[in-house]
């Protein structure tokens, strides 16, 4: 039930106000997630993969024009790729409550909602962490407010191939192979559960390449994916099997 805000107004606690100070008490002032244990589990990078990843050739501006926003997300105290590739983040995806049509409708919603999503990293126990920022919402509930998670679900855990492994090494020769150019190293977040489920039950390591270009816009309604990328990952599978 909606109230009109002229006769209830600065008497009910508003449930977007309320929704706004929670979401905005999940993050400390440097960027890194507040929710106790959610970095349970999570290791330092390496010297080497910090190494690894901040001499790849880059160009950050390019990346701010590309993306029309300053690199300000994440926790500061790491370099903007270290961020991308190798810290996990809780992100809000959707919030949203009371009347969004046109012209002014001066009530009090009676719920808001927020949308949460979580990109972890390897150490970290998804239904651990999962619990842990439950808690945490629940816990954020004031006098005149109700907090309720719904649809919570842990999609399974992260998985991060060692930068030492055998299957990397293979995979750098047939990169020099097919391009006569040595590998960028550019850590990435992907949201594929089966992976580490795969990587236990064989006991192998898997090894994913990456051909798209961040212009290719992935999951939107005008992804794409040029004929010339698909030609060069054939060229890479193909040096790859002839290396092994």
């Amino acid at each position: 039930m909606d109230l009109h805000s002229g006769v209830f107004g600065g008497v009910v606690l508003n449930p977007i106000q309320a929704l706004s100070q929670i979401v905005a008490s999940l993050h400390n002032p440097d960027g890194s997630v507040a929710v106790p244990g959610f970095y349970d589990g999570v290791k330092e990078p390496t010297p080497e993969e910090r190494k690894m990843v901040t001499s790849a050739p880059r160009n950050l501006e390019e990346m701010v024009s590309m993306l029309g926003v300053p690199l300000e997300g994440g926790e500061k105290r790491f370099d903007p790729l270290e961020r991308r590739g190798l810290r996990p983040t809780l992100e809000i995806n959707g919030i949203g409550g009371g009347y969004q049509g046109p012209s002014g409708k001066t009530v009090i919603p009676a719920y808001a909602m927020a949308k949460i999503s979580l990109r972890l990293v390897a150490g970290q126990d998804p239904h651990k962490t999962l619990k842990c920022v439950s808690d945490y919402l629940k816990s954020c509930a004031t006098k005149g407010a109700r907090v309720e998670v719904l649809d919570e679900a842990a999609a399974g855990p992260a998985l991060q191939l060692s930068s030492s492994s055998p299957v990397l090494k293979v995979a750098q020769e047939a990169i020099q192979k097919s391009f006569n150019r040595p590998p960028v190293y550019l850590w990435e977040g992907a949201s594929i559960p089966i992976i580490p489920l795969l990587s236990k039950a064989s006991g192998a390591e898997p090894l994913l390449i990456g051909f798209g270009m961040e212009d290719d816009n992935i999951h939107s309604p005008n992804e794409s994916f040029s004929l010339q990328q698909l030609e060069e990952g054939y060229r890479y599978v193909t040096a790859f099997l002839s290396v092994v």
